[in-house]
């Protein structure tokens, strides 16, 4: 089987309980992307028994990574797309903003991915928005 592993992002937890049981029957494993500092990434009863299973597992990255560095260009161009731009531009509770992000509020601008999932220059790059508040959940 060439493709035994699933990446699953931007999230760390699964969102999708049936979607994560469903996967049990197409991959030997499903990886998050999860930030050095979380310790415990995964707190629903199954993501914790899949985990122990060892179905469930977190690929850990921070910052400083040197293949988080090669990604900027690609993380750059992304932002600038209209998919990418929403991603910036939510509420707290995850809801997107028609509205230009100049115009909101520091508590309005929040990045719903963990900041160490990204390069120093991508935050850099991100930071310079009006407001932008960095998920460190």
């Amino acid at each position: 089987m060439p493709f035994s592993q699933a990446l699953c992002y931007p999230w760390i937890e699964i969102r999708e309980e049936a979607w994560l049981k469903t996967s049990l029957l197409y991959w030997d494993s499903v990886r998050t992307i999860v930030p050095e500092p979380v310790d415990t990434p995964y707190s629903s009863e199954t993501d914790c028994s899949l985990q122990d299973a060892g179905f469930l597992l977190p690929l850990r990255v921070r910052s400083d990574m040197e293949e988080l560095k090669e990604l900027n260009d690609d993380v750059r161009t992304y932002l600038n797309t209209n998919e990418g731009g929403e991603l910036i531009v939510t509420g707290k509770e995850g809801r997107r903003h028609d509205i230009h992000i100049e115009k909101l509020s520091t508590n309005l601008v929040r990045l719903p991915i963990h900041r160490d999932k990204f390069g120093h220059e991508i935050l850099r790059l991100i930071s310079g928005l009006a407001g932008f508040v960095p998920n460190e959940d």
